[in-house]
């Protein structure tokens, strides 16, 4: 099974405590955010942490295109739809959700089954945006745990770097990113590979987040487009080489 497959179930259905400890459901099932996500008919605690992200760094905006990758078991497309308007079925927002494992419906959705490292999962993501580009594309995956904090650490930076890899075929400039990863000591070295497609990136841990999890969400804004820091500096290289013979003329 591969990483993407292995990504946590985040639902109240499809049997939430298989496999846990009698400690772990006390704790899961006493937690304030799963009680709300109940009554706020969310359908993982994880909304709340990507609502305290857009309340603290404004992400969403009327009208966005969002991919959400690893989107079972839909909360976070929940909220996506939610701020941009695409719950009511009249705006021209786009959420487009991508899993290996099948969803739930929602209302106005669009769910992609499939692999984002394979092409086909790829190309049905561009015939969902129809020529538009992305203006947010999130991921909350995470992989399966094996118990080892460095196995988890480096699973995770592959997942996030698949991601990453997806995101920079649908942004557009000016674009967001928000993932999940998992703290380690690959961690600085990723967000080093962050700052050559984007020009902000700030690490956050909601309130949401329980305070003994390993994850944390880098919150990547201003996506400088398909060449990275790289073409933005040839970009500025080529003007300063036009404004010198200018003044030479």
């Amino acid at each position: 099974m591969s990483l993407f497959a292995s990504a946590i179930r985040r639902s109240f259905g499809h049997k939430p405590y298989k496999g846990h400890s009698s400690q772990w459901i006390q704790r899961h099932t006493t937690d304030p955010y799963v009680q709300r996500a109940q009554q706020d008919m969310y359908r993982s605690r994880a909304a709340y942490k990507l609502k305290q992200m857009d309340q603290q760094y404004s992400i969403f905006t009327k009208k966005s295109v969002v991919i959400d990758i690893g989107c079972f078991a839909g909360s976070w497309s929940q909220v996506a739809m939610a701020k941009t308007g695409a719950a009511t079925g009249k705006s021209n927002a786009l959420v487009i959700g991508v899993d290996l494992v099948e969803m739930d419906p929602l209302d106005h959705h669009h769910f992609v089954r499939g692999d984002i490292r394979e092409v086909g999962t790829l190309r049905k993501i561009d015939e969902l945006l129809r020529g538009r580009k992305a203006s947010i594309v999130l991921s909350d995956m995470a992989p399966r745990m094996t118990g080892s904090r460095i196995d988890d650490h480096i699973a995770s930076v592959d997942l996030s770097k698949a991601a990453l890899r997806c995101a920079t075929n649908f942004l557009q400039e000016g674009g967001w990113f928000v993932l999940k990863v998992f703290q380690g000591g690959m961690l600085d070295r990723f967000k080093a590979e962050l700052t050559e497609h984007f020009g902000k990136i700030r690490t956050s841990k909601p309130k949401a987040s329980r305070p003994e999890s390993v994850e944390v969400y880098l919150v990547c804004s201003d996506f400088l487009g398909p060449g990275g820091a790289g073409a933005v500096r040839a970009g500025g290289a080529v003007g300063a080489a036009t404004r010198t013979k200018q003044d030479l003329g």
